[in-house]
């Protein structure tokens, strides 16, 4: 099962969101026209030239052939405007135990409609384990058929869904989780958020709240009541103002990944990533598609230097198959000028370095509004599994040994004609 849609596929088992969409498609909410200059493809004259550096990197800025119209506005990222909250999530829970009910609450304090909500909820235990996620079943009740279901019944794009908050209004979802017979005792987590945008083209996220409970050893009964308090607050990182050079991001590339150190033993739990805007596919041509990128540090400890770069383009299974991603642009919203830059690397390929901290604090998370489009001059002789997104590598330590992790926010995608 492909879960690269809305997380990385460390933490997609324990998401969950309601089964119902609006009548409007995704699309109507996430592309812009462009000018009629149209996009660059491989045979554009205005691809960066060989000064460009090696690893990508921000070019252009502002109004040019290749950006919009101007038209298009930052997100609101951890605003008040949407409030998240968890109630009925115990203290504690006992490895195979018996079903625990729960509730979100998605509440819109603001005076006019949340076109588009999409939940977020994550319940994980803490432990150096191998799939945190796992350690725990969660479900949500279908509101329409009164089913519970969970990621395990269908692809994350058949569950998960939009939903309309009203004026001043809230939505509950109703929950259960229970903890697997053979989990290991322990801190447990439930990460809490919401991401929303309207057809003005505003759009933002709640403010994370993080409950934290105990994982029992099996038998164990617990003695603690459930929680009724708001979640704990999580934290925005700054952004650096300009992306890393390829000089500042050479270091980190030259340092030996964790799983080849550690021969496959490292467990790679502490970034979990999330992207909302990315529809199934995409028309060719010159229209944006808007999306947003989270990142979040869910373990106990400071990742540091870390580097984000945004990407574009599509898996190759077999000889003779390409990749879309020259045929493509990616660009990243810059808070500081207001204006959106292009991602190109010396090869031709779309995507690079985007700014970003350099640490990310515990429960710290760093957000990236991000857009793309895909020419009309790709060919569709072939399948295109197309992805796009934000992957996220900081420098960790394996006995004793420095070494390189990543975490994803990605969706897939296809191309069609326009």
């Amino acid at each position: 099962m492909k879960i690269r849609r809305t997380l990385t596929a460390a933490a997609a088992a324990a998401v969950l969101a309601p089964a119902t969409v609006l009548a409007a498609p995704t699309a109507a909410f996430a592309t812009e026209p462009v000018s009629e200059a149209g996009p660059r493809t491989p045979a554009s004259p205005d691809l960066p030239d060989a000064a460009t550096p090696a690893g990508g990197g921000a070019t252009g800025g502002g109004r040019n052939a290749n950006d919009s119209d101007g038209a298009g506005q930052p997100c609101a990222f951890e605003s008040d405007q949407l409030h998240v909250t968890v109630r009925g999530l115990p203290h504690q829970l006992a490895a195979g135990g018996a079903w625990t009910p729960f509730s979100m609450t998605l509440t819109n304090t603001t005076g006019k409609a949340l076109g588009e909500v999409q939940p977020f909820l994550l319940v994980s235990s803490a432990e150096d384990v191998d799939r945190p996620y796992w350690e725990l079943e969660t479900e949500y009740r279908d509101a329409k058929t009164g089913r519970w279901k969970t990621f395990h019944d269908a692809a994350p794009e058949d569950l998960f869904g939009f939903i309309a908050v009203g004026p001043r209004s809230a939505v509950t979802l109703q929950l259960r989780t229970r903890v697997v017979k053979d989990a290991k005792p322990g801190a447990g987590y439930a990460l809490a958020a919401g991401d929303y945008r309207n057809l003005d083209g505003s759009c933002g996220s709640a403010k994370e709240a993080w409950y934290d409970f105990t994982i029992l050893p099996r038998g164990a009964k617990p003695t603690q009541p459930a929680t009724t308090k708001p979640g704990k607050p999580g934290g925005t990182a700054e952004p650096s103002h300009s992306a890393a050079s390829a000089s500042q991001a050479a270091p980190a590339a030259e340092i030996p990944t964790c799983y080849d150190v550690s021969n496959g033993q490292y467990h790679n739990n502490a970034l979990v990533g999330r992207s909302f805007g990315i529809p199934k596919s995409i028309p060719l041509g010159t229209q944006w598609t808007t999306y947003t990128a989270t990142l979040t540090n869910a373990s106990a400890k400071e990742l540091k230097s870390l580097e984000l770069r945004a990407k574009l383009g599509s898996y190759v299974y077999n000889e003779g198959e390409r990749d879309l991603s020259p045929y493509g642009d990616l660009q990243y919203w810059d808070t500081s000028q207001r204006a959106w830059k292009t991602l190109r690397q010396a090869d031709g390929k779309a995507g690079g370095s985007a700014p970003g901290p350099k640490t990310l604090k515990p429960r710290e998370s760093v957000h990236v509004q991000l857009r793309f489009r895909v020419s009309k001059d790709l060919p569709l002789d072939q399948t295109y599994d197309a992805f796009t997104g934000l992957t996220g590598t900081f420098v960790d330590r394996y006995r004793d040994t420095d070494c390189t992790s990543h975490g994803d926010a990605d969706g897939g995608f296809y191309p069609r004609k326009g």
